[in-house]
């Protein structure tokens, strides 16, 4: 009974008989007959030492004279001082100190 009121509700739907023999067939219209171009081969860039990404270039101040060096330095951590933009050694690594004699802030203390 259920199968009957399924076939014939409108809410399911109905039935086409007569379909088109080729309706169920997907055609693609597009690029057939034509034959593509060879792929262009890529240069490979030939290193005399290994590096971290195969491909790549290491920065100019990672010559491979040190041991482990892979040619990976994406902060610039390894440069050498020339490079640098300021003097570390003038820098005052403790320069948010209180001045003696100064109060910086009072303090309470509640019993």
């Amino acid at each position: 009974a259920t199968a009957t009121a399924a076939a014939t509700s409108s809410f399911i739907g109905t039935r086409r008989l007569n379909a088109p023999s080729n309706s169920g067939r997907v055609m693609a219209r597009f690029g057939f007959g034509t034959k593509k171009a060879a792929p262009k081969k890529k240069a490979q860039i030939k290193s005399d030492r290994p590096l971290w990404y195969p491909g790549t270039t290491a920065p100019e101040w990672l010559d491979g004279s040190l041991v482990g060096d892979y040619g990976f330095d994406p902060l610039g951590l390894g440069k050498p001082a020339e490079y640098l933009q300021y003097d570390y050694d003038s820098l005052d690594q403790n320069l948010a100190k209180n001045v003696p004699g100064e109060i910086i802030g009072t303090r309470t203390e509640s019993s």
